[in-house]
């Protein structure tokens, strides 16, 4: 329904005025568009200068030409557009924008118009980057430092189940609940749990020494790390940290009392020499 004594006009144009967006429709034959003032703005181009699909391309950044070029030809085909891409203004600015378009069908039932709206998103972009930076750096780290990652629930369950049935070959059955335990070291069992239990322990990180029965059967040396995380109501919403190799091989006796193979190469025969 519309507003008494309010034309849409008025409503697209204090969204221009407030907003990073333009709005335009295109004939899909002939590619000529009719576009908004606010869509000249934030292209950086004069308002007098005829447009068309042409003038897009012409401000889009070289290395996203070859993969938008295709928006005119979907659009005369009937599907509807959603890209983002970056363009260049005559000032030499860059920008980030989203073109969003959906066709019109005339009496015919074939494709005649095209209706559209652009939004500039550099900030969302920027913001975007800056989190996948971030979480790239992050698994560097984790990869770099350690075996496996760490994600505990509040009732102490383990989340990354890939990672942690490869490292000690328990079942889905074994591993459920807090079945993972079982790998654990039986002299180092009460204290691991005991990271994971105390839930109003808000300490920021904590660590401990363990020892895990691995894949093979024996047991290895381990240095786990932990920290809380909490919910804004301060209560725990999950465990999250790193195994990380522990000192030295890092080997201990298995149940069965035996040792693993050691093999040595030149490196330890140097070494010892040394």
């Amino acid at each position: 329904h519309g507003v008494r004594g309010v034309s849409s006009s008025h409503f697209l144009k204090l969204i221009e005025d407030r907003g990073q967006v333009g709005f335009w429709t295109s004939d899909v034959i002939t590619s000529v568009c009719t576009i908004s003032i606010g869509y000249y703005r934030l292209l950086g181009i004069d308002s007098s200068t005829p447009f068309g699909f042409h003038d897009l391309l012409a401000v889009m950044h070289p290395d996203e030409r070859p993969i938008h070029s295709d928006m005119c030809e979907l659009l005369r085909s009937g599907h509807a557009i959603d890209r983002q891409f970056r363009i260049i203004r005559p000032d030499g600015t860059l920008r980030w924008v989203q073109n969003k378009a959906e066709v019109i069908v005339g009496v015919e039932g074939r494709p005649a118009r095209a209706v559209g709206v652009i939004f500039d998103i550099t900030e969302q972009s920027a913001a975007r980057q800056s989190v996948e930076e971030g979480w790239f750096r992050y698994r560097t780290l984790i990869e770099s430092i350690a075996v496996m990652e760490i994600h505990v629930t509040a009732s102490g369950e383990f989340v990354n189940i890939e990672g942690w049935q490869t490292l000690t070959s328990q079942t889905e059955a074994e591993f459920s609940g807090s079945g993972w335990l079982e790998a654990i070291h039986p002299d180092e069992r009460p204290l691991v749990w005991s990271l994971f239990s105390s839930q109003h322990n808000k300490d920021d990180f904590q660590t401990v020494d363990c020892r895990i029965r691995c894949a093979d059967g024996f047991y290895r040396s381990f240095l786990l790390l932990v920290t809380p995380i909490w919910n804004a109501d301060g209560s725990l919403r999950e465990w999250t940290g790193a195994l990380c190799a522990g000192n030295g091989a890092g080997y201990a006796p298995s149940e069965r009392g035996d040792y693993p193979p050691v093999v040595l190469d030149a490196r330890y025969l140097r070494a010892a020499r040394a």
